[in-house]
Parts: C-alpha cells; structure tokens; sequence
C-alpha cells in the first residue's frame, strides 16, 4: 500500500460499497482513490470512478493499470 495515514488507509479498505473522499487540497484524495481501485480490484470487483480533474483521472487510470499485484506477464 502507498505510504496512507490510518484514516487514509480505513478509507481505501472500507468494504462499504461506496466511498466519497472529500478533502482540501494536498491532502492524499488521489491516492486514497487510487489504492481503494487496486483494492476492489483485487477483490475481483469492477470500480467505477468519478473525479473532477484530468489530473486525478490519470493518476488513478495509470495506478490501476500499472499496479504490480494486478498485471500478468507473459
């Protein structure tokens, strides 16, 4: 997991089946949605994602796609 705080890290491994993050900025938004997608992709699940940035919805589209855990190599 990235380097969250304890309420970052409960937020990303909530099991609750919808999560809304909403902080100031700088705060780890981004990369608490960006675990929490690893995570319920993990679990085998299909996340859907809102964010309000180009920046977030990069950062968040690279992380799930680049996560180690979740890749296969041929």
């Amino acid at each position: 997991m990235n380097t969250l705080d304890s309420n970052q890290s409960a937020a990303a491994l909530t099991n609750e089946p919808v999560l809304v993050v909403a902080a100031g900025p700088g705060s780890g938004k981004t990369a608490v949605i960006c675990e929490r997608v690893r995570e319920l992709l993990r679990r085998g699940g299909s996340p859907c994602v809102v964010t309000l940035t180009n920046s977030a919805a990069s950062a968040i589209t690279l992380s799930a796609a680049t996560a180690p855990e979740l890749t296969t190599t041929k």
